[in-house]
């Protein structure tokens, strides 16, 4: 858990990050949880920021975890979304999720996904846990991670 001046200590350094970056929109940091903070930002330049598939917004997020915990002396989460692209990109995730999976159910064969980031996995494991009829397994290495979605039976 954070104490109140380390708080205070990272949400100064991501807003220095980000007025760097010449972002002056305002940061919105959600809940701190044990070592998580989320922070929520609206840009213009919202593509420049996400990349395709997300990728220049993990980056982004692993950038100002690194400099974070630098500074504060301690490994931290930072959850990073900005124009709501993860909140979209979730429950986009859940739907694919149920869909595939009542595809392997209804044909009996198990159904691939493309490759996705970590966050994006465990959303669509969390999606088809409480799923009898449906278990899922993440394959592969790297960037060439991706689900395997199988019919129970």
């Amino acid at each position: 858990m954070f104490r109140p001046s380390e708080t205070e200590k990272i949400k100064e350094i991501i807003k220095k990050l980000f007025s760097f970056l010449g972002v002056d929109s305002p940061i919105k940091f959600g809940e701190v949880n044990s070592d998580t903070i989320k922070v929520s930002l609206w840009v213009e330049e919202a593509p420049f920021f996400i990349g395709e598939r997300g990728e220049t917004l993990v980056e982004t997020q692993n950038l100002i975890k690194k400099i974070v915990a630098k500074e504060i002396g301690r490994h931290i989460f930072i959850d990073l979304d900005i124009n709501n692209y993860k909140e979209k990109k979730a429950k986009y995730l859940e739907d694919l999720a149920r869909t595939a999976a009542d595809q392997a159910t209804l044909t009996k064969k198990p159904q691939a996904l493309k490759p996705m980031w970590a966050w994006e996995r465990r959303i669509v494991h969390s999606a088809l846990a409480e799923r009898q009829s449906v278990y899922s397994q993440s394959n592969g290495r790297g960037h060439h991670r991706h689900i395997i979605i199988y019919p129970a039976n």
